[in-house]
This record gives C-alpha cells, sequence and structure tokens, in this order.
C-alpha cells in the first residue's frame, strides 16, 4: 500500500501552536501583562517557524 506521508510542515504549525499557548500561559502575563497578548504572539512566532523549520527538513530529507 502506497501510504502518503504527512508533510513535516504540518507537524511543524502544530507544534508551534501547542508552544504558543504554553508560552502565552506561563510567560504573557509575566513579560507581557496580558495573557491575549502572550497567547497570540506564541502561537504567531511558533506557526511562522514550525512552518519554516518543516519545509526545510522537508527539503532536506526527500525520498
Amino acid at each position: 500500500m502506497d501510504k502518503k506521508k504527512e508533510p513535516n510542515k504540518v507537524n511543524g504549525i502544530a507544534i508551534g501552536i501547542l508552544f504558543g499557548l504554553c508560552f502565552g500561559t506561563v510567560f504573557g502575563k509575566i513579560i507581557f501583562g496580558n495573557v491575549g497578548l502572550g497567547i497570540g504572539l506564541g502561537i504567531g512566532l511558533g506557526i511562522a517557524f514550525g512552518a519554516a523549520f518543516g519545509s526545510i527538513y522537508d527539503q532536506k530529507n526527500k525520498t
């Protein structure tokens, strides 16, 4: 059976969203004084870096 493999970019974005939620709830109140701002910034950065590193990993490990 030829199973289509999920790209690592998708995994990177999912991990980025989880990182953003954790970062925002833990450090949002401490650093920014607002949990919502911390969550938004964390998710935004997590998605951006997750997609970038996931696509780089996909390019290096083509089969």
